[in-house]
């Protein structure tokens, strides 16, 4: 008997001292964490060939990638600042489903398109 209420006074104080009334103060975040300047468009309409349009890229180490479901990358470059358009040649590529992926400006976007 004595175990038993050593243990719920044990408990209640753990409660007491865990919840202290209001809580933790939720953050608002002001500012949203993607670059509203940067601009990623995908087309793949051609059947052999991905077009990549890239704008307001401001990393230097920014990269543009073709990257399969199992995360190996099929395609890399590093994105220069004097060049907008890239592509991606999928003659070689097998069928299956893949993603374009641009890591840049502390972000990484991803686009998936289907190779049949």
């Amino acid at each position: 008997m004595k175990k038993m209420i050593v243990s719920i006074a044990f408990l209640m104080g753990t409660l007491t001292i865990s919840y202290g009334g209001e809580g933790d103060k939720i953050k608002v975040m002001s500012k949203d964490s993607t670059s509203n300047e940067l601009v990623f468009n995908v087309n793949a309409e051609n059947l052999s060939l991905v077009n990549i349009r890239l704008s307001g890229v401001q990393d230097s180490l920014a990269s543009i990638s073709l990257v399969n479901q199992r995360g190996a990358a099929v395609y890399y470059e590093f994105v220069q600042e004097s060049k907008t358009d890239y592509s991606f040649d999928l003659t070689n590529v097998k069928p299956g489903k893949y993603y374009v992926k641009l890591n840049a400006n502390n972000e990484i976007r991803m686009r998936l398109i289907v190779v049949e």
